[in-house]
């Protein structure tokens, strides 16, 4: 019983270990803050990690006019270490004048 106990509480403790390493970095920049009205500005969504699914970024359709979208990966063997990172990039051009945050990104 004790035994029991205790795998279960190493494997609990195990999977706590292994859900904190695996999640991805992910950082959102703009290449220009404050950007001008008629005025486009670049918007990168990066993470260090190769990821399953894509960004949800319907939000942006409210504010912004979605000029350009493009998607980039990477994928590197140095000294045996493997790092995959993956990044999208959007041109985005303000519908309106305004302060707009960006709020949390799903993915």
């Amino acid at each position: 019983m004790k035994n029991s106990i205790r795998l279960k509480g190493l494997l609990l403790l195990l999977g706590l270990l292994l859900s904190t390493t695996l999640q991805a970095a992910i950082t959102l920049s703009v290449d220009r803050n404050p950007a001008a009205l008629d005025e486009s500005f670049t918007l990168t969504l990066s993470s260090d990690e190769s990821l399953d699914g894509e960004p949800d970024l319907s939000w942006l359709q409210r504010e912004f006019d979605l000029v350009n979208q493009q998607q980039s990966s990477n994928f590197q063997v140095i000294n045996g270490d493997v790092s995959r990172s993956i990044s999208w990039t959007l041109t985005l051009l303000a519908k309106k004048s305004g302060s707009f945050t960006i709020p949390p990104v799903q993915i």
